[in-house]
């Protein structure tokens, strides 16, 4: 703490001390109590004005006898003044314990803390208003006690009064009044503090208007001044500057100044200069913006959870879209909630370390499920974050779910090649453009008798026996397949590993190897054949004999087709018997005859020749089932006729793995074109072999720019490890164990790419590789940087924040305390700071710790909770306490988190607002203590008391007569006091002053109080008072008005029935009101007298019938107080007949 600032709290306490004194010896009535009217504090003058001992009085809710209607109306105004957080005033009549009646005017003010929040609590200044004398004296003495705080206070108190008052109010021209006021005002008094804090003197402020402090503009002065006019009492922070040219923060309390005539004169205020303040939270919002910013418009999903409780916290809309969660739904959400119930020990135990060591980051991968119910394959990257005071960890979500379906698709596709590719029993060799392998199956290693690594890399050349082919034909066959896709079939003799020669037929098609054009060979041994057409050439005889043993299907039929002879596999091929075949043609056994027929002539001319033909063929069973075969043709004898010999061989699955070839090709090349992530396909050198489309469009590239070139070649120079990269290409070359590096990559433009690299051993064109699958994470590298950013700010402030931050065990062991909480109490460090004993060295009420302790475990937290506290010197403090139990993931305690606020300066602020309040208050209202009296209605009532008082004085006479004047004096008197209690009754309906509270009631009980009372008058006129009302009359009613209404009418019915004679009071519903009757047998009254009995100004009295007297003023009052509940009164009257006088009350009227 600074000396400045040490000092700055020393002298408030001294401040406080001097106020506190004041306040306890001040010669107001100052009392404080709650909602409820109970009584929690009374200073010195309370106890000796009512002759009470504060212990007896304190939680009680009067200060002494009062009515009822008084109780009532001091609720009801408690209760608005809380809800509205406004002062009022009200006078208050006692009775004292000396059977004086004393009246107390109270100002009454709802006491709330620095954000404005309502303490549950009152403070009430009060003045005896019984004797003016009495209260011109306080009103002096207040005002020495209040000029002595005003000097030495170091608040800045100043006044400001306009040259001419305004009027404020709906019916004035606000606009024009606001303007007037504004130029009219000027500064009049300030105090020291108010000097100081503007580095001014008081002749250089002293006439200045507001204009002259405020930074903004001219509008930005009259906004702030119409605020003031539209509260009266308001608090404000404005922008102002000092003489010095600095800019500064003030937050000033503002109450406005009236005269008598309810005119606005001027402004009273009590300011301090908060820039600090405001500077600080300025640079919180700015940085809580940058934060916010990035977290919002962040592509990858992102929140925020405690990591105590697992709640979500916040959320960015990345998360809601992927998700598809609302923002609502999500904060009130739990980490369990979106992960699968799998993988939740895995959670609680991952949890049960991050509580432990929060502040480590992690990179794991989970299973969540959307609202959908889709489960997702995410990487999740997590470090801590303080966050609104709570322990918490945010997430940046990266969704794997379909890199890894395209990696599991592409292994699938793989192997279901391998598995076809290897199931066929022909050999099968993948040729580039000039013949040279690429792979062969398992058909062509047993074939040869070499392995697949013999064959890569050589062309058909190696296993041609020598001789035996014509190797210019081969090459033209493929070239031509190649260039033009036509299908070629030849026969070629190979040469076994063992030096077995062998003939075999071939079919060459062209298709799609891992991107490129290749020549797809299927060939099959024709040994067999070759066998048989030896053996027919040299052993007719011997055909027939094995014929039927043949493996291949054979047919024999003359050149038009006509089949002579065929062996059973044919049979097995086509579904017909022998004796069937042998009775259908070529053309039968062919799928479209007419297209065939064509082309079988054509082929057969060629055979004629002694040509041998290979081609495929479309063959039709005898289901009508059609299917793909091989054919042989050559010619040859049978039965001394020239016939064609036909080798037919079903190729329906060579056809199915070369569809299968291309489609697995295609696929392959699909997929891997459209992961968005980057793959490179290295060699153990770490050669690029190929890449992926996401390569060549991110890097603005060509394949021939980058395949066959070092990876070293698209590396960010200086910021890769190229040495050990490729180490790590290497240990996952020769060992198969994957890597992880990230790799910084330079594009085409010069711009450059953070990747998270991952490596892989695989085989690609049957070669070893590794797969290099590469993560764009230059955003998450920002964001991460701009995280840590904003974790450094925040735990800056976090450390430098104003008030104290705690966390202690249930027995007061302090866990943590930022500096704020260790200089707060006046320690040098923190470890000083945590060796000590909580209860012992801070409470100054052992137990109350305890209290909290207890309320705290009932609730779970406690807010706003303010006391006094030791500081490490033994002054005392004033703390509000937020604070909360932290419990683990098993629901057990762990300790208490909390804040602590010194808010000793703001209380005396508090306490100096309210007591200047009052003080400004009392002075505008000094001249309202008594009401007008009108002259004119009292002189005549005092010129017969002056008559009779001065026949007393002057006139001798016998004791009877004496007597007769002096009763004739008191009837006198006590006439003159119901006058005037009448004209004060009125003259408050009159000014409004007179509170007015309806209350929901049975009518009946009312009226029959009033009976009750108004009987004993009846009786002794015997005059017969009768009633008939009904039960159920419940609505809302001011109790005092209605039973004021009640008593006049009776009482006036009484007054002008003579004896013997009858009234009855009447109550009923009718439709949505309440009628109530007072009908008497009196004299009546005239129907000009009727014009003027509810008249003021045409003023009608006169005596009973047993000369009773009356004001003139009792149907008046009746009348007021009807039209207050919106209802009426209304007079039926005939003369010597009698009056019925009648009123409504509304049902539904609205308390």
């Amino acid at each position: 703490m600074t000396t400045k600032k040490r000092n700055i709290v020393e002298n408030n306490s001294n401040t406080l001390d001097l106020f506190n004194l004041m306040i306890e010896n001040s010669p107001i009535l100052i009392l404080r109590d709650k909602v409820d009217a109970t009584i929690t504090y009374i200073n010195k003058s309370v106890e000796k004005f009512f002759n009470v001992d504060r212990k007896d009085i304190i939680g009680k809710k009067w200060l002494s006898d009062i009515s009822q209607k008084q109780k009532e109306g001091i609720k009801k105004k408690l209760k608005e003044a809380a809800e509205n957080l406004t002062s009022f005033q009200n006078t208050v009549s006692y009775k004292l314990k000396n059977d004086e009646t004393k009246f107390i005017k109270w100002i009454t003010t709802p006491l709330v803390d620095d954000e404005g929040k309502f303490l549950n609590e009152f403070q009430a200044f009060g003045i005896d208003v019984t004797d003016k004398k009495y209260y011109q004296e306080q009103l002096g003495q207040t005002q020495e006690y209040l000029s002595l705080f005003f000097k030495q206070s170091l608040y800045g108190f100043f006044i400001m009064e306009a040259d001419e008052p305004i009027e404020w109010s709906d019916n004035c021209n606000k606009e024009n009044s606001l303007r007037k006021f504004y130029h009219n005002l000027k500064l009049t008094k300030v105090n020291k503090a108010f000097l100081d804090q503007y580095n001014a003197k008081e002749n250089e402020v002293v006439g200045l208007s507001p204009a002259d402090f405020f930074v903004h503009n001219y509008n930005y002065g009259l906004e702030v001044c119409k605020k003031i006019l539209d509260a009266e009492y308001i608090t404000l922070i404005t922008d102002e500057r000092k003489f010095n040219g600095k800019q500064m923060w003030v937050e000033a309390q503002y109450f406005l100044i009236k005269n008598e005539n309810s005119l606005v004169t001027g402004l009273f205020g009590i300011q301090s200069d908060v820039t600090e303040k405001v500077n600080l939270e300025n640079e919180l919002k700015e940085n809580e913006f940058i934060f916010r910013n990035s977290f919002d418009n962040n592509p990858f999903p992102i929140w925020i959870y405690d990591i105590d409780s697992t709640e979500i916290l916040a959320v960015n809309k990345a998360a809601i879209e992927h998700y598809g969660y609302s923002k609502s739904e999500f904060l009130k959400m739990k980490l369990h909630d979106l992960n699968t119930p799998d993988t939740f020990p895995l959670l609680e135990n991952t949890l049960k370390n991050l509580r432990i060591n929060i502040d480590q980051k992690t990179s794991t991968n989970w299973k969540h499920v959307k609202k959908d119910g889709t489960v997702i394959d995410v990487e999740i990257h997590a470090q801590s974050l303080p966050y609104k005071k709570r322990r918490a960890r945010i997430n940046l979500i990266i969704d794997l779910t379909e890199t890894l379906r395209i990696q599991h698709s592409l292994k699938e596709s793989e192997e279901s090649y391998k598995g076809l590719f290897n199931s066929i029993s022909d050999a099968i060799y993948i040729q580039d453009k000039n013949g040279v392998f690429l792979n062969v199956n398992n058909g062509a290693e047993k074939m040869y008798g070499y392995n697949k690594d013999e064959f890569i890399g050589r062309t058909p050349l190696f296993l041609s026996a020598p001789g035996r082919n014509d190797f210019e034909h081969v090459i033209n066959c493929i070239n031509e397949t190649y260039s033009t896709g036509k299908t070629n079939v030849f026969e070629f003799w190979g040469l076994r590993k063992n030096g077995e020669v062998f003939p075999k037929d071939v079919t060459i098609n062209k298709t799609k190897y891992f991107g490129q054009d290749v020549i797809i060979a299927v060939a099959r041994d024709i040994t067999e054949r070759k066998n048989f057409e030896a053996f027919l050439e040299t052993s007719e005889e011997n055909f027939k004999s094995i014929f039927n043993q043949f493996h291949e299907a054979i047919i024999i039929h003359d050149f038009d087709g006509k089949i002579l002879e065929a062996n059973e596999k044919i049979s097995q091929l086509y579904g017909y018997s022998l004796n069937e075949i042998k009775n259908i043609s070529i053309y039968d056994i062919s799928s479209d005859i007419n297209m065939q027929q064509i082309r079988l002539k054509k082929i057969w001319q060629k055979v004629k020749t002694g040509e041998k033909l290979n081609f495929g063929w479309v063959a039709k069973k005898k289901n009508g089932e059609t299917f793909d075969v091989e054919v042989s043709l050559q010619k040859n004898f049978w039965s001394g006729n020239e016939v064609v010999f036909a080798f037919i061989n079903d190729i329906t699955e060579k056809k199915k793995i070369e569809k299968e070839l291309q489609d697995t090709e295609e696929s392959y090349i699909g997929l891997f074109n459209s992961i968005t992530d980057f793959i490179f396909i290295l060699n153990v050198d770490g050669i690029i072999v190929d890449v992926n489309n996401s390569v060549i469009s991110t890097l603005n590239t060509t394949k021939d720019e980058i395949i066959n070139h070092s990876i070293s070649s698209i590396s960010v120079s200086n910021k890769n490890n190229f040495a050990e990269i490729l180490n790590k290409i290497n240990h996952t070359y020769y060992t198969a164990t994957p890597s992880n590096f990230e790799f910084w990559i330079q594009k085409k433009d010069g711009g450059e790419i953070l990747s998270e690299v991952k490596l892989t051993q695989t085989k690609y064109k049957d070669k070893t590789v590794v797969i290099a699958l590469a993560r764009d994470i230059t955003e998450k590298d920002n964001y991460q940087q701009q995280l840590k950013e904003s974790e450094k700010l925040l735990s800056s402030l976090y450390e430098n924040a104003s008030i104290g931050i705690f966390r202690s065990t249930l027995n007061g062991e302090i866990l943590f305390a930022n500096p704020a909480l260790v200089k707060m109490f006046g320690y040098e460090s923190f470890d000083e700071f945590k060796n000590i004993k909580v209860q012992e060295q801070f409470y100054i009420d052992k137990e109350l710790r305890k209290k909290y302790i207890d309320e705290l475990m009932e609730k779970k937290q406690l807010n706003g909770v303010e006391y006094d506290l030791y500081k490490k010197d033994k002054s005392i403090i004033t703390v509000r306490e937020h604070s909360r139990i932290i419990k683990n993931e098993k629901g057990e305690f762990e300790y208490i988190e909390g804040t602590l606020e010194d808010i000793t300066d703001k209380r005396k602020a508090e306490i100096a607002l309210r007591k200047s309040e009052s003080y400004l208050k009392e002075l505008n209202a000094t001249k309202d203590k008594f009401f007008s009296i009108i002259a004119h209605d009292l002189r005549s009532p005092f010129q017969g008391l002056l008559g009779i008082s001065s026949i007393l004085v002057d006139e001798e006479m016998d004791q009877s007569e004496k007597e007769f004047y002096f009763k004739r004096l008191q009837q006198g008197i006590k006439n003159l006091h119901a006058l005037i209690e009448d004209l004060l009754t009125w003259s408050r309906v009159q000014r409004g002053v007179l509170e007015y509270y309806p209350e929901k009631s049975n009518l009946k009980f009312d009226i029959e109080d009033v009976l009750n009372v108004m009987n004993e008058l009846a009786v002794k006129k015997n005059i017969n008072l009768t009633s008939e009302i009904e039960d159920q009359l419940i609505c809302s009613y001011d109790k005092y008005m209605i039973n004021t209404v009640l008593r006049n009418l009776i009482s006036n019915a009484i007054k002008f029935t003579p004896s013997f004679g009858s009234i009855s009071v009447n109550a009923y519903k009718s439709e949505n009101e309440i009628i109530v009757t007072v009908k008497d047998s009196g004299v009546g009254i005239t129907k000009e007298d009727i014009q003027k009995i509810f008249r003021l100004d045409t003023p009608f009295t006169r005596r009973g019938t047993d000369d009773e007297p009356g004001t003139g003023l009792g149907l008046i009052l009746c009348q007021e107080f009807i039209k207050k509940h919106n209802s009426k009164l209304w007079v039926e009257s005939e003369v010597n007949k009698g009056s019925t006088f009648s009123f409504s009350l509304p049902l539904n009227l609205n308390e």
